[in-house]
C-alpha cells in the first residue's frame, strides 16, 4: 500500500512539472501543427510504464525454480513503484494533451499504452481488496 501511495504522489509531483513547463509556452490559436511536450511525455511515460508491467512478468515465467532470495527485477519494489506512477503520469498527461487540443498519435499511443497499465493496477487493486488473503 506504501508503495501505491509513494506511486501517487511522484506522479502529482512529474505532471505538476511538466503542466507548469507547458504553461510557459505561449498559447496558440487552435490545434498545434506538431505533437506537444504532454503528448510525447504521455507517449514516453506509457510505453516505459507497460514495459515496467511486462518486464517482470516476462522475467518470472522464464527464471528458473527455486528463489534464493536474491534481489531481481522480479521482486524489486521499485518496478511495481515505476509501472504505477509511469501509467498515472501517461495517462494524466495524455487527457491534458487531449484537452489542449493535441490529436496526434503520441497522444493516443501514450493514452493507451497507459491506459492498459492503469487498467492491470486498478483490477490489481480491486482483487485485494475483494479477497486479501
Amino acid at each position: 500500500m506504501l508503495v501505491t501511495l509513494v506511486g501517487v504522489v511522484l506522479a502529482i509531483i512529474i505532471v505538476g512539472v511538466i503542466v507548469t513547463i507547458d504553461r510557459r509556452r505561449p498559447a496558440a490559436s487552435g490545434p498545434p501543427p506538431r505533437p506537444t511536450l504532454p503528448a510525447w511525455s504521455s507517449l514516453g511515460f506509457g510505453l516505459v510504464s507497460l514495459v515496467a508491467l511486462v518486464w517482470p512478468l516476462l522475467l518470472s515465467r522464464t527464471a528458473p525454480s527455486g528463489d534464493e532470495g536474491a534481489v531481481t527485477v522480479s521482486n524489486s519494489q521499485l518496478v511495481p513503484l515505476a509501472s504505477i506512477s509511469f501509467s498515472l503520469v501517461g495517462f494524466a498527461l495524455g487527457v491534458y494533451a487531449l484537452r489542449r487540443g493535441d490529436r496526434h498519435w503520441p497522444t493516443w499511443v501514450g493514452i493507451v499504452a497507459s491506459g492498459l497499465t492503469v487498467a492491470f493496477w486498478l483490477f490489481f487493486l480491486i482483487g485485494n481488496i475483494v479477497s486479501p488473503a
